[in-house]
């Protein structure tokens, strides 16, 4: 058997014993596909047989970035801006998670993002779901899910997506009520706790609600614990509540019911008659 290069990129093998073989490509050329292996029978004949192997070139992939940059203020406020709060980019797509968090300016900006993959010539563009996961401190979580879909005409840039999002701060309304007659009732001293004992606040009950805003963390829970009654009434239960995850407004009532009047005791007495005399 002989085997030798010719011209133009073709190479012969001669006098090839009878039989069946595969001719494999056993060392692709760079930037293209391996070919599939080919059947050669071999015969008898004196046909010279000629077999053409042929690659692809590797299909043209290419992928884009982008950012998510979110503005985060107060809902009555404008001016004021918001930090810590975290938000979360999910890929839809590949379900990747990208977690990025608002600074003293109120702004976060997300890292790079992959804003889809160019395939045979065509974007396939990613979407991202982007959700607040941590409100800022005194503040209700906003609820809002944007979509992102990045510009496919603009893959040669790193783009970014703006947004704006706003939240309301938390605020509950705590009342010491007479449980009688439905009205504030001043003279209690109450004081409102976490639920490991830090306390938040302390004051005593007027002829007004008390207001707690923009202190108390969305979703949390709180302990509202009356110290001492106004004179003559008993003191009330502990109340134990949670602030809405939206910072919705709540309110609060701790009743007061009056003190039982005690009944007057009467102790017993023996009268002595003495004789008079004259």
């Amino acid at each position: 058997m002989t085997s030798y290069d010719m011209r133009a990129g073709l190479h012969r093998i001669d006098r090839i014993p009878e039989g069946k073989y595969v001719l494999l490509e056993t060392r692709v050329p760079d930037g293209y596909q391996g070919a599939e292996p080919i059947l050669i029978t071999v015969d008898q004949t004196e046909n010279i047989v000629r077999y053409e192997v042929e690659n692809r070139r590797n299909t043209e992939e290419k992928t884009a970035f982008g950012r998510v940059r979110i503005r985060k203020t107060d809902a009555d406020d404008k001016s004021l801006k918001l930090s810590d709060a975290w938000f979360e980019a999910v890929c839809v797509q590949t379900g990747e998670r990208t977690v990025f968090v608002t600074g003293e300016d109120g702004i976060a900006l997300s890292p790079e993002l992959p804003i889809g993959y160019l395939k045979n010539g065509a974007w396939s563009m990613y979407e991202y779901e982007v959700q607040e996961i941590l409100a800022p401190p005194g503040y209700g979580h906003s609820g809002e899910t944007v979509s992102v879909v990045f510009d496919r005409e603009k893959e040669n840039l790193i783009q970014l997506y703006e947004v704006s999002i706003e939240n309301k701060k938390t605020k509950v309304q705590l009342s010491k009520l007479d449980i009688a007659t439905g009205e504030e009732l001043p003279g209690a001293s109450l004081e409102l706790k976490t639920i490991d004992g830090t306390i938040i606040d302390s004051w005593i009950s007027g002829k007004t609600p008390h207001f707690v805003e923009g202190t108390l963390a969305a979703g949390e829970t709180y302990i509202l614990t009356e110290i001492s009654a106004p004179d003559g009434y008993e003191t009330a239960e502990a109340i134990r509540f949670t602030v809405p995850k939206d910072g919705s407004f709540i309110k609060i009532e701790m009743t007061d019911r009056r003190k039982t009047p005690e009944r007057p005791v009467y102790g017993s007495f023996t009268t002595t008659f003495l004789p008079v005399i004259y």
